[in-house]
């Protein structure tokens, strides 16, 4: 992750000619914070035009104001990110941070939906969304995205699995743990680290031979055992970090049967 600078207006064609991030997928804008802009820099922008025509002294304060509510409403274009086929660049101002998706650390996908709240306490209008926590590094809080549209929060998910496979494959080659939150992959088997989890059979280590099959239902994740009608374990899929990529690498790569998803 780096910083760059992007001026005052930049196209996204000058964004991915100069840095290569390939076709631009959707610009996304925090509906919360574009309310917060616009409403703030409408009451500024009120009270500079009331103050202005007061004059005297007011005056400096009413350009003060007006500078500030122009600020304001320049955020609400500003404040966004831009997700292209290969990074991302979330956009503050006139600077970015382009982000490589090999640079994701986590992604926790919500698969219900969310009311996005303005200042944690008002709904916005139509503010149901597919809720995201993406992190960069560890020692780094999450940053949630709130997506309207489904297609963004599939593609967010694929681009961060291509990325993310290679090197977990190579690492699961070479007999090192897979950690996914609650659960771990070794070179033998699947085991859960999570205490507390729901474990509804037997605890240990699940081998693959003993694994049966899996299934992803009502916003869980199971894992059977062969010959077992009830899961070995039970885990809620927003909590699995990289949810997406376990899966592949569970039904691509080592050949756990999915059945039954929904």
């Amino acid at each position: 992750m780096k910083m760059i600078s992007l001026g005052w207006r930049p196209s996204p064609a000058d964004i991915t000619a100069e840095h290569q991030l390939g076709e631009l997928i959707a610009i996304y804008r925090p509906n919360s914070w574009t309310v917060f802009y616009v409403v703030s820099g409408s009451i500024l922008g009120a009270l500079a035009y009331g103050l202005f025509s007061e004059g005297g002294w007011f005056r400096l304060v009413a350009v003060l104001f007006g500078f500030v509510s122009l600020f304001l409403f320049y955020n609400v274009y500003a404040n966004s990110w831009l997700f292209f086929s290969e990074g991302i660049v979330r956009r503050q101002g006139r600077r970015g941070k382009l982000i490589d998706y090999t640079e994701v650390v986590t992604l926790f996908a919500d698969v219900r939906k969310v009311v996005v709240l303005l200042f944690g306490f008002i709904p916005l209008s139509g503010g149901k969304r597919q809720s995201y926590k993406l992190s960069l590094c560890k020692t780094v809080r999450e940053m949630p995205l709130h997506f309207s549209d489904e297609n963004l929060g599939r593609f967010l998910e694929g681009a961060v699995c291509r990325a993310q496979l290679p090197g977990l494959l190579e690492n699961y080659r070479a007999q090192q743990d897979l950690n996914f939150g609650p659960l771990r992959i070794s070179h033998s088997g699947i085991c859960r680290t999570q205490k507390g989890l729901p474990l509804l059979a037997n605890s240990g280590e699940l081998g693959w031979a003993e694994l049966h099959h899996m299934t992803v239902q009502r916003g869980h994740l199971c894992l059977y055992r062969q010959g077992q009608d009830r899961p070995w374990v039970q885990v809620a899929c927003h909590k699995i970090p990289n949810f997406q990529t376990l899966l592949v690498l569970l039904v691509e790569k080592i050949g756990v049967s999915l059945m039954q998803t929904s």
